[in-house]
């Protein structure tokens, strides 16, 4: 999702360990290598429990 120059990706694990083994990937550290050099000045990465869902569909 974007709004103006800020993007938010959210992506969802079942465990924390499915998280690290997914930082550690190789392929990965190239994908955020490339990310670095080609489009990001700066970000941030948040780690967040999802304690409640709520939806409303029509």
């Amino acid at each position: 999702m974007t709004e103006g120059d800020q993007e938010i990706a959210i992506s969802y694990w079942d465990t924390e360990a499915d998280i690290q083994n997914w930082h550690r990937d190789s392929q990965h550290s190239l994908a955020q290598q490339f990310g670095r050099e080609k489009w990001y000045a700066s970000y941030t990465v948040q780690v967040v429990e999802v304690k409640r869902q709520y939806s409303f569909n029509e």
